[in-house]
């Protein structure tokens, strides 16, 4: 079935213990083979972020043509779904309070991109005559309102995750006056991993790599991730 809908669905990391190991104990049946076209860095970036990136996108129906807006471009989902949206044949647009980041975007094959803090709800209309018909979302609170009012009429908003916090408001009229959608989406299943390993590994999709830390300087790993500056998964090298 559809393991994230499972009862008793656990993210190692979140609700076990274990990322931060040599080794691990794991079932069977979630290990699988490295391709042999990718680097061990790469293997070991790609799973979470791009595989809850490209179940976000599917279960927002995201289509070729359509444009997609995703917030906070640089962390590991956001910046996920831009290459899985750009790959599916949709016009990507971003934020971030980043001005470089935005074009760190933009050299990989966005579309543009907004500053988190300057409207880019308007900022996106002002640009393309239009809203966005799919949001990627991550941030939660800072950012929701904004993102809701970046929606085109019939738009859906996917999220995964409340980083900024996760109380939001909503004004419920907007909602349902322009028919919006706002979808909740969690990890991915065994056939949206493989689909998103055979986009990796064919090369349509790039691994983003911030930087790759040694095993003992993990403090170092953790200050890299704590002061936002990354673009990119940041990795640990073990031996």
């Amino acid at each position: 079935g559809d393991i994230p809908f499972c009862d008793t669905y656990q993210i190692l990391g979140e609700h076990r213990w274990g990322t931060f190991a040599e080794q691990v104990v794991a079932p069977a049946r979630n290990v699988t083979t490295k391709p042999s076209s990718l680097s061990w860095e790469e293997a070991g970036a790609y799973g979470l972020a791009y595989g809850t990136a490209y179940r976000m996108l599917h279960r927002a129906r995201l289509q070729a043509g359509e444009v997609l807006l995703v917030i906070g471009v640089g962390g590991g989902v956001s910046s996920a779904g831009m290459l899985i949206g750009k790959a599916m044949g949709a016009t990507v647009f971003v934020t971030s309070r980043d001005a470089e980041k935005i074009e760190k975007a933009i050299s990989l094959g966005a579309d543009g991109g907004f500053l988190s803090d300057e409207g880019y709800d308007r900022a996106l209309k002002a640009a393309i005559g239009r809203g966005a018909d799919v949001v990627l979302e991550n941030v939660g609170k800072p950012t929701w309102e904004t993102s809701i009012r970046s929606l085109e009429k019939g738009g859906r908003l996917v999220t995964c995750g409340a980083t900024g916090g996760t109380t939001v408001e909503l004004t419920v009229p907007r909602l349902f006056f322009k028919q919006l959608q706002v979808i909740g989406s969690t990890m991915y299943d065994f056939g949206e991993f493989a689909s998103t390993t055979r986009l990796i590994a064919t090369g349509r999709v790039p691994v983003l790599i911030d930087s790759v830390f040694a095993f003992d300087d993990l403090p170092s790993a953790l200050g890299r991730m704590q002061g936002k500056d990354q673009f990119g998964k940041i990795l640990l090298r073990h031996g």
